[in-house]
């Protein structure tokens, strides 16, 4: 008998998860998958653009008119943006122009987790567009920011852990913080704050204090890049010491997390360790 060509028709179902598995593991081959069919495109379009990252000049996926031209002063899609926005669930946002951020928030609606580490060109017109913007994001819950970059004027005054941007941030990540209690006097308000990750620079009173003024509080997460010696003031469940990987690495850390359904803090969780406590 002649050797005959065997067609395999794969469940529809099947076939839909075969090619969500490769956008994961490879995001980028993703804008070759969506050339295979139609429908391949439906399937794959929505993963592609669920992870959004805006660090400088390594954009993925694809948002401004012309990849190939990496260097500034590029143009955003808006029409690729109004398509794919809704489908963004976690964005990185990191050494941008502050106007493509706040363009890219304003049409990023369903955001669930946010990165805003840094931005170019700031004016405080600029920054409080910014933040009007992420205080639209209705689905927002985990935020990671530079405090510095983006509340400046903040750096000898209360920090405005009241305002609206903060009202329904279960997970916070905040660096280039104060020490001082008088900063942190509004972290009250956060009345759903479950997580919270900051510099290792801390004393008793300071973690005693964060610690009751936030009953919600299940983590208070020390992040650093180093094996601290320090003995924490108290042995208390909540409080979690974590080496971070190296700054110029963290982007592609962060990404990577997010990518493979984990975020940062359930990696923390991992790769916690809790130092010798002294009483």
């Amino acid at each position: 008998m002649p050797n005959q060509e065997i067609m395999v028709v794969l469940p529809l179902e099947l076939e839909r998860k075969i090619f969500e598995i490769a956008v994961l593991l490879h995001p980028k081959c993703a804008l070759k998958l969506v050339l295979v069919a139609h429908y391949v495109r439906e399937w794959v379009e929505p993963e592609i653009y669920r992870v959004l990252r805006m660090d400088g000049e390594r954009t993925f996926p694809p948002i401004y008119k012309d990849e190939m031209y990496l260097r500034p002063p590029r143009e955003l899609d808006v029409p690729r943006l109004q398509r794919f926005g809704p489908h963004v669930r976690h964005a990185m946002l990191c050494d941008c122009p502050w106007k493509d951020i706040i363009v890219v928030l304003q049409h990023c609606t369903n955001l669930h987790n946010v990165a805003f580490w840094s931005a170019r060109g700031r004016s405080e017109a600029l920054a409080q567009s910014a933040i009007a913007s992420l205080e639209a994001l209705p689905y927002l819950r985990k935020l990671s920011i530079d405090a510095h970059s983006l509340f400046h004027e903040y750096s000898d005054l209360p920090f405005p852990f009241d305002i609206p941007m903060f009202r329904n941030i279960t997970h916070l990540d905040i660096m280039f913080t104060k020490e001082s209690l008088e900063w942190w006097s509004k972290i009250s308000s956060l009345r759903k704050l479950s997580h919270l990750s900051i510099a290792p620079n801390f004393t008793t009173g300071f973690v005693d204090g964060v610690l009751s003024a936030c009953p919600t509080l299940q983590r208070l997460m020390f992040a650093s890049h180093y094996r601290s010696k320090r003995a924490w003031p108290q042995p208390d469940k909540r409080l979690m010491h974590v080496i971070r990987v190296d700054w110029r690495m963290y982007p592609d850390f962060w990404v990577a997390c997010v990518r493979n359904g984990e975020d940062e803090w359930m990696a923390a969780e991992k790769r916690r360790y809790i130092p010798v406590n002294v009483t």
